[in-house]
């Protein structure tokens, strides 16, 4: 209850919205109308995309669009983790050493997938490796999916990617 005559410190109210921001290109571009993916030949090495996230997201979905899938019978397909990381300058995709920020392999990241929601089976019996899940594409399998990360108490996530037979582009929407 505000008296008559009182201030009210507006700063220190905050506002807090149900709907995710906007969206953010992770692999690939899409300028209006155009989306440009990045080419997977053939599983093997890992690609990995971080990116920093406000200390008040709690929750993170990435949207993953294969542009353009394998049309053979054994197809291609996406294997994907999440991290997670709350060290500073995490966002950092350098591999050269510089003063002001960190390489990718100095970074501590922990297996996020334990926040993914509806999540299938149980997480209590989870190996000690990354968790990782397979989306096959075979055939004309090109359809959207999209995966949230919910609960979420960290500085930075990072996407793990390895492909066959696909063009892919993600993005993601924080809330």
């Amino acid at each position: 209850m505000v008296l008559a005559g009182s201030q009210v410190n507006r700063s220190a109210l905050r506002n807090i919205a149900n709907t995710a921001g906007e969206p953010n290109d992770l692999i690939g571009t899409r300028v209006g109308t155009t989306t440009t993916g990045i080419p997977f030949a053939v599983y093997g090495a890992s690609s990995t995309y971080p990116f920093r996230i406000d200390s008040e997201v709690d929750e993170v979905t990435v949207l993953l669009n294969p542009v353009l899938a394998s049309t053979t019978a054994e197809g291609g397909g996406v294997i994907f983790s999440m991290f997670q990381s709350n060290d500073f300058d995490c966002d950092t995709a350098s591999t050269t050493a510089t003063l002001a920020y960190p390489i990718k392999n100095e970074i501590t990241w922990y297996d996020a997938m334990s926040h993914l929601n509806r999540l299938a089976g149980s997480l209590s019996n989870l190996s000690n490796g990354t968790t990782t899940l397979f989306w096959p594409l075979a055939g004309s399998n090109t359809v959207r999916k999209e995966v949230t990360l919910t609960n979420l108490n960290t500085r930075c996530l990072m996407l793990e990617i390895t492909a066959s037979g696909t063009v892919l582009y993600a993005e993601y929407k924080a809330k």
